[in-house]
């Protein structure tokens, strides 16, 4: 059958082949090539139809997503803004293979139209009214499914902001915990805005975050709204009812005969906490205490080998202790390949940032935050910072004395703990971005400690602190490390170069040439204007040189 696209048509169904609606004369093509088949679901927003591209010789099915608002004015509008941001953002998503693809966009006869990739299968609301509730297995089996996804579209800087049983798909014909993200339209680029700027509030009510609620969406607020759609589907109770009217949840009261153990239910309740700083920060966060085997911990005498997850590796971490109570983290690296430097066109790129050119990076262990003052104190037995604090990056220091630093934890741990390369430093803060900064292609200072009173691109007008932030106060990246943006410039181990013209393309060190007085320095500081935090942007130091803004952070390869 051939369904008409016509939101006014009387009588939709045609024959098969049929090229134009025996009813209204509508063309039954979209694009001359994407059948409709099937009407799927309506709402206010528009329609949605089952299709067949009819130029593939398979034949595949898809979904055409119809944009047919019902009103007028502001309402009009605002569906609009939302078809188009599910068409910008499944775009710059790209390819993942739990999230659907875009295969098309289309204007037709004054309507527009999204074309996706067809998944099979059911909706989790459908499987809970069918199936019952789900037990605490399927729970893990979920939330280890989901997460990585959460990593993948967080990481690109995105908030899908509605997450809830109707929008995860259990695809058929594949693994049991096969789970698949649907419907962006709600979804917002995290630097569009201020993150704590109040916007509209949009997401499906008895799963949005409080904060959503109030219009200031965050990442962990996709969090909660995953905690909160695990503790509906363990009790198929409305999440109005798991929660009292004094805001504390009562999720376990409803569970009827529904083992879930400790562990998990500590996890589900960080996932659900009402107060984001209480929550989860990030989905790899959730992931560690969901499978803490995964984690490598090191003390003095032991290494604890890691799991890796065969969806996307849960990255792993070592933690050094350093004696009196001071812990130093380290985050694992993956190998990979990135194009090293800026184009011509990004605005504020330098001949130093020149050529750009493809590196080869090997696995390694970067510090997840710069050196604190207290982990310096803890090796060095004293601190130069001038901006005291215990969680402050450590500032005043040269590259002479970093050095020296590295070699004595080297000396206490039995581990070659180094600078990184310039190589790896950019790889390390890009984390497979191509953008100016790991979080999108502008900057505010909600997101850096910079001297915010002046502006990149389309970032805003900020806050001026004139001192360091303590490490950790803002988001991390996609790989897990916090501050690579801004704080302190971070020492590399590289002789500096006017340019990248014999740059090693292996990830090592540019040890040799031009220059062997000056040391690369990297990511801008709470100092500097914010293009000097760019991924790309560079600066250099001479090697007994101190300076207010200067700060490190360590390498390892194991």
């Amino acid at each position: 059958m051939s369904y008409c696209l016509n939101p006014n048509c009387q009588k939709p169904e045609n024959l098969d082949r049929t090229e134009v609606c025996h009813n209204c004369g509508t063309k039954l093509l979209l694009g001359d090539r994407y059948r409709s088949v099937k009407l799927l679901g309506s709402g206010g927003f528009g329609r949605t139809f089952l299709a067949i591209d009819q130029l593939k010789p398979s034949k595949p099915s898809c979904v055409i997503k119809q944009f047919s608002p019902q009103g007028q004015g502001s309402n009009h509008d605002k569906a609009a803004e939302l078809f188009q941001q599910e068409v910008i953002r499944l775009d710059e998503l790209g390819h993942h293979p739990q999230i659907p693809e875009l295969l098309a966009h289309y204007q037709q006869e004054n309507q527009q139209y999204l074309i996706q990739e067809f998944i099979a299968g059911q909706n989790l609301a459908e499987e809970l009214k069918i199936q019952g509730v789900l037990n605490q297995s399927k729970i893990r089996q979920l939330l280890s499914n989901l997460l990585p996804v959460l990593q993948f579209i967080h990481g690109h800087n995105v908030i899908h902001r509605d997450i809830k049983p109707e929008n995860i798909i259990h695809r058929l014909g594949k693994d049991a915990a096969d789970y698949v993200l649907v419907d962006f339209g709600a979804a917002k680029h995290a630097i569009n805005n201020d993150l704590r700027k109040t916007g509209t509030s949009i997401g499906s009510p008895e799963f949005v975050a409080p904060e959503q609620a109030r219009g200031k969406a965050l990442f962990n607020s996709d969090l909660y709204s995953l905690g909160v759609t695990c503790i509906h589907l363990l009790t198929q109770a409305s999440p109005f009812d798991l929660i009292d009217i004094d805001h504390n949840w009562v999720w376990r009261d409803y569970l009827t005969g529904n083992n879930v153990s400790n562990d998990l239910g500590k996890i589900l309740d960080k996932l659900i906490a009402i107060a984001p700083s209480k929550r989860y920060q990030s989905a790899d966060e959730v992931l560690k205490d969901l499978h803490p085997q995964a984690a490598i911990s090191i003390s003095s005498n032991t290494v604890a080998e890691s799991q890796q997850s065969n969806v996307i590796s849960t990255p792993k971490s070592i933690h050094e202790d350093l004696g009196n109570g001071v812990v130093l983290e380290m985050t694992s690296i993956p190998a990979g390949e990135f194009i090293m430097g800026s184009p011509e066109n990004e605005e504020s790129h330098e001949n130093t940032e020149s050529p750009q050119h493809r590196v080869k990076i090997p696995p390694s262990f970067m510090g997840t935050f710069a050196i604190t003052q207290a982990q310096f104190r803890a090796i060095m037995n004293a601190s130069p910072s001038y901006m005291v604090g215990d969680d402050h990056p450590v500032e005043c220091v040269s590259w002479n004395a970093v050095v020296e630093f590295c070699t004595l934890l080297s000396q206490k741990t039995g581990r070659n703990y180094r600078l990184p390369s310039e190589a790896e430093w950019e790889y390390a803060c890009r984390a497979n971005t191509k953008t100016p900064f790991h979080f999108g292609s502008a900057i505010n200072t909600d997101l850096a400690n910079y001297d915010g009173r002046y502006v990149y691109r389309s970032g805003t007008r900020g806050e001026y602190r004139q001192t360091t932030t303590p490490v950790g106060s803002f988001p991390p990246n996609a790989f897990g490390l916090y501050d690579m943006h801004g704080n302190v410039w971070e020492w590399c181990q590289d002789f500096w170069h006017d340019d990248y013209i014999g740059a090693p393309t292996n990830g090592s060190a540019w040890d040799s040439g031009r220059s062997s007085m000056y040391r690369v320095l990297r990511g801008g500081s709470w100092y500097g204007y914010p293009w000097y935090c760019r991924s790309a942007a560079r600066g250099r130091g001479k090697q007994s040189d101190w300076k207010l803004y200067y700060g490190f952070r360590v390498a390892l390869t194991l």
